[in-house]
């Protein structure tokens, strides 16, 4: 029996970071080169990619894959999973275009996440100014050193799959001008995942509804990032306004494209995981068209092991929670026909999992001190901390 590897992403999907270094995948931090001092061919049969290549065929996944191994030790779905399945097809010519050194014959992009810029709106607090220029106001942009035209005119033939994120990718020029040379190509059935914020449907004077109205509607996701909703939304993805997400969200529910919602869970929102989604559920964004299933719920960093991670919270307060999203998924599943169990069980092993003495000062450290920039409050914007303080300092002995 041939082997195959346990995931097929560096045989065929791009991955470039704003500052132009190239990773395996948007959850994998291995650095495998930078475009602004190596060429893409150089970098894709380099050393350093293709001795990861190797490592794929060995039996257990290379420690830099840590992300995914989190996510499937809890029973999610993660990206390596994912890009599995919609790649499938190509697990077929992966050992023939294989050398024994772990380099390709023949190259070939089916996949690129669209990363060209960190310029955003927000100031999220599970993410950095490598992601979003509102940290520091320095827009990173790899553009110049990417030559976008070629790299279409090289790939344009076998492209199945271009993934939108950023920054925020509805204020990038860059994917406009691509979406436009797709549209000229003819090239309207890529499939297209965009990843956004939803603070804006228009940009200078560009509409983004304008062109994906050109689209084949069943080869377009959009995917919504929203971590709550309210004011609580504008506590934990600053620089949210929320009635103009939520005006943009309804905006979505009337077009024939798919949507997609991504909630990352967070110690910050972890409570009000059902109010979120029975909101977004009323608004239809969520609707019976998807069968009730177009959301995903992604932990924050991939796992357990992070100070924002809903593991760090105190064991009494993780069963209450646990109990609440158990009966809600049931109460969700007879309401409206459908199973979303599965959503839940990352989620809720994750709560399984043992605080840490050392997240939880990390993320009293981080919070106080971004509080105190952005004089904001923990406690008057989620008032359940009030709480969970008061059992962290019995945990510290503290006063």
């Amino acid at each position: 029996m041939k082997i195959l590897p346990k995931c097929i992403i560096p045989w065929l999907y791009l991955e470039i970071f704003p500052d132009g270094v190239v990773t395996p995948c948007c959850t994998n931090n291995l650095k495998l080169g930078d475009i602004k001092t190596t060429s893409l061919e150089e970098i894709w049969n380099g050393n350093e990619m293709n001795q990861f290549r190797l490592s794929l065929f060995e039996e257990n996944l290379p420690i830099s894959c840590h992300s995914c191994k989190m996510i499937e030790e809890l029973g999610g779905n993660s990206l390596r999973k994912k890009y599995n399945d919609f790649f499938k097809s190509s697990f077929s010519d992966v050992l023939g275009n294989t050398t024994k050194d772990g380099s390709l014959k023949n190259i070939k992009f089916k996949g690129w996440d669209f990363k060209i810029s960190n310029k955003c709106n927000f100031k999220c607090r599970m993410c950095f100014e490598g992601l979003s220029s509102s940290f520091n106001g320095k827009i990173l942009n790899h553009a110049k050193d990417l030559d976008i035209n070629k790299f279409l005119e090289d790939n344009i033939d076998h492209l199945e799959l271009i993934e939108f994120a950023g920054g925020e990718t509805l204020l990038m020029d860059e994917q406009y001008e691509l979406l436009q040379k797709l549209i000229e190509n003819g090239k309207t059935d890529v499939e297209l995942w965009y990843n956004t914020n939803m603070s804006v449907l228009s940009y200078k004077d560009k509409n983004i509804l304008d062109y994906w109205s050109k689209w084949n509607p069943q080869k377009l996701t959009v995917i919504a990032s929203i971590d709550e909703i309210g004011t609580r939304s504008e506590y934990i993805r600053k620089g949210t306004k929320w009635d103009t997400i939520d005006k943009n969200l309804k905006i979505i529910t009337t077009q024939n494209f798919n949507r997609s919602l991504n909630i990352t869970v967070s110690c910050f929102n972890i409570f009000r995981l059902p109010e979120i989604i029975e909101y977004l559920t009323d608004i239809e964004y969520i609707h019976k068209k998807f069968n009730y299933m177009n959301f995903d719920l992604s932990l924050v960093n991939g796992g357990w092991d992070s100070s924002l991670s809903s593991a760090i919270l105190p064991n009494e307060i993780k069963e209450k929670i646990k109990e609440k999203l158990i009966n809600f998924a049931k109460n969700y599943n007879l309401k409206y026909n459908v199973d979303i169990t599965q959503k839940f069980i990352p989620v809720i092993n994750c709560l399984s999992k043992k605080n840490d003495e050392k997240n939880i000062r990390e993320f009293l450290s981080q919070t106080i001190k971004m509080d105190k920039e952005r004089k904001e409050s923990l406690i008057k914007s989620i008032p359940e901390f009030e709480e969970i303080l008061l059992a962290w300092k019995k945990l510290f002995h503290t006063s």
